[in-house]
């Protein structure tokens, strides 16, 4: 965060305020979804989102990265094909 200049930071965080999508919208898609979060993102509550939407998709399954932190698929030990792999998507 301290590379990025001010002004992206707060106009990134105010997407992030803003994003609203309708709990119903949600729950009609029906195809399988994995849904990744990492246990130490100190920026945002990745994990509680997390958990949040697999209770409101369908079809959808949980996979927490617990040494990871806000960019874990940047992560040098983190592949998603191989998480994808591991559960079977």
């Amino acid at each position: 965060m301290r590379s990025v200049p001010p002004q992206t930071v707060l106009w990134r965080l105010s997407l992030v305020r803003e994003f609203d999508v309708d709990e119903n919208q949600l729950r009609r898609l029906a195809q399988p979804m994995l849904v990744i979060a990492s246990a130490f993102d100190r920026l945002l509550p990745s994990l509680t989102e997390a958990r949040r939407l697999v209770k409101i998709l369908l079809n959808a399954q949980l996979v927490v990265l617990p040494n990871s932190g806000h960019a874990c698929l940047l992560e040098q030990d983190i592949n998603l094909y191989k998480i994808m792999q591991a559960e079977n998507f």
